[in-house]
């Protein structure tokens, strides 16, 4: 696993990410959301955020009207990609003044709460950039680091559990989907692995095995890299997120990680409908 320029949400540069892929794929579709080409998915802007709007406008339940061809779905996972990508990294730390700078220099197009806080951004200087980064730093360690009364626990095991605790049953099963999948999570990132960030990024990379599946003409490992991110989707992010999503919304106090949490719901949603494999036979 190699070190890349991070021009994502927590770092300045030299990041590494919380998980290994020790298949073939390395650090496609990571947490950093960097690939070789530098950018989140391979594609959109240094902000991560694409210029479509992110989650909305995507046709049908598939993401593509009428399915589409090849070209089509690998357009739309790549997408898909970005997303979880850059939604791993802002839950995984806490937002670095670069990438506010980049946000308010290049002023992506995002629909909801996120692209509202965006917009927000346009004009501020050096030392309004440095306050909204502190701003969000003390939210960050209050809402999701425990550092208050009320925090909003990022563990699935902590949602699923009947007594609301950690690495119960859930983070059994995550561990062990992700070392059947051959994911390793990387020994510098001491949270528990049902963390939102690490199954968000587990997805991304999911999603990149069926990006370079689909570049490498191997219809066998499309459809397996594409049910196997239905499957945990359908086992873990769709029973908890949404619950997590609500809670993290309804605390937050600034628009970033309310509309964080909105784009979070919004994407686990829709992913719900999805009929990737359909597509792929159809494509």
């Amino acid at each position: 696993m190699s070190k890349t320029t991070d021009t994502s949400p927590g770092a300045e540069s030299g990041d590494i990410s919380n998980m290994k892929d020790i298949e073939g794929i390395g650090d496609r579709g990571n947490a950093c959301g960097l690939d070789d080409t530098g950018g989140i998915g391979g594609r959109g802007n240094a902000c991560g955020l694409d210029d479509n709007g992110g989650v909305g406008g995507r046709g049908n339940a598939c993401g593509l009207d009428g399915c589409g061809d090849e070209a089509d779905l690998a357009a739309f996972l790549r997408e898909r990609q970005q997303i979880y990508s850059f939604l791993a990294t802002v839950y995984r730390e806490e937002v670095s003044l670069r990438y506010l700078e980049l946000l308010r220099d290049e002023l992506p197009v995002v629909e909801g709460l996120l692209g509202t806080y965006v917009v927000t951004l346009a004009g501020k200087d050096a030392e309004a950039l440095e306050c909204e980064r502190k701003e969000l730093a003390a939210e960050y360690a209050r809402l999701l680091l425990a550092m208050s009364a009320h925090p909003v626990p990022p563990f699935e095991s902590v949602y699923t559990s009947d007594k609301r605790l950690l690495m119960q049953e859930a983070w059994q099963q995550v561990v062990s989907e992700y070392a059947q999948a051959g994911f390793v999570k990387d020994e510098g990132f001491k949270l528990p692995e049902d963390h939102i960030a690490l199954e968000l990024e587990f997805m991304a990379m999911l999603v990149g095995r069926s990006i370079e599946a689909l570049e490498s003409n191997d219809p066998e490992s499309i459809g397996h890299a594409l049910g196997r991110q239905q499957g945990f989707l359908d086992r873990h992010l769709a029973n908890w997120v949404g619950s997590f999503a609500k809670d993290l919304k309804d605390a937050a106090h600034t628009l970033f990680y309310q509309g964080v949490a909105e784009l979070t719901v919004e994407l686990i949603n829709e992913d719900q409908g999805l009929c990737l494999n359909d597509c792929h036979t159809q494509a």
